[in-house]
């Protein structure tokens, strides 16, 4: 009588066997064995089973994602369970990327890395700690691909310059990907003026018969898949 949920009874020999879980923590009261010969019935006295609670570990799952491309959202959060409810967890990671931030409550990662973040980063171990025992995810690598930078284009060129006198503007050019071959073009361009294909500087000195309105002067820069103009 009042055989444990967890426990099973053996009718041919008396056995009461079981292994309780931790959701089966508690106290078992007034278990009663009796065997009956057909006349007769006889009993041990009833008995309690106390259940303890033993330590579970956490368990930690999931399949972080192993490539982002420069300028991409990262973001990974595991799976993070412990059946002990008054246990508080710890969670920590080892070789975090410069680019990123743990959240140490729910165990994400998650951040955007820049161009000067293209590269591999190894060995990241995401592990949780419940104070007695640590388990930890698998370590991976988070691969940073670069993606492509438009180049930029600034400057203040000046309007007016006196026939006869130099006129010289450099723009400045910046593109953050080391490997483009930059094309710098201009449109418009005064025929007394002269482009500096490598750095985007115009100079020249316009003569008299120069004297006028050059209009629409358009200066750009294509780094072979995006092209900006000032």
């Amino acid at each position: 009588e009042n055989l444990p949920s967890w426990a099973t009874f053996n009718a041919d020999a008396g056995e009461i066997s079981g292994v309780p879980e931790n959701h089966h923590v508690g106290h078992y009261l007034e278990i009663l064995i009796s065997v009956n010969d057909g006349v007769e019935t006889v009993s041990l006295p009833s008995f309690t089973i106390e259940v303890s609670n033993a330590n579970d570990a956490p368990t930690i799952s999931g399949q972080p994602a192993q490539k982002v491309l420069q300028g991409g959202t990262y973001r990974f959060l595991p799976e993070i369970i412990d059946v002990d409810p008054s246990d508080t967890l710890t969670i920590t990671v080892e070789n975090l990327p410069p680019w990123a931030a743990l959240n140490v409550d729910t165990g994400e990662i998650s951040g955007t890395p820049g161009n000067h973040h293209v590269g591999h980063y190894p060995e990241i171990l995401i592990s949780v700690s419940d104070g007695i025992e640590i388990v930890s995810l698998p370590s991976f690598t988070i691969e940073v691909s670069n993606a492509n930078d438009a180049p930029t284009i600034s400057g203040q060129p000046a309007q007016k310059v006196l026939q006869g006198g130099i006129y010289q503007f450099l723009p400045e050019i910046i593109d953050v990907d080391p490997s483009d071959t930059l094309t710098i073009t201009v449109e418009n361009l005064p025929p007394w003026a002269a482009l500096n294909v490598d750095t985007g500087e115009i100079s020249g000195t316009p003569g008299n018969h120069h004297v006028g309105h050059y209009p629409e002067i358009l200066i750009s820069v294509s780094d072979g898949i995006e092209i900006v103009s000032l």
